[in-house]
């Protein structure tokens, strides 16, 4: 079984459970495939929690009328 960890920015300090995207302009193959990826996830994330706060009982996320 895989550790949970959240995904991040550089923004966020390093941790152990959150994964940030590697720093500098000038980047292996292998970090440039990492942060791609990362990148990929962190939207997925995004979008999946969006949905999730619209589909519960959360009056305050989307209020009613509100065009999405």
């Amino acid at each position: 079984m895989l550790p949970y960890v959240l995904v991040g920015d550089d923004i966020f300090p390093l941790k152990i459970w959150l994964m940030k995207p590697s720093p500098g302009k000038s980047q292996t193959e292998i970090q440039a495939i990492y942060n791609y990826r990362l990148s990929r996830c962190r939207c997925i994330a995004c979008v999946s929690l969006h949905n999730y706060l619209r589909l519960t009982d959360n009056g305050h996320y989307v209020p009613k009328g509100f065009i999405d």
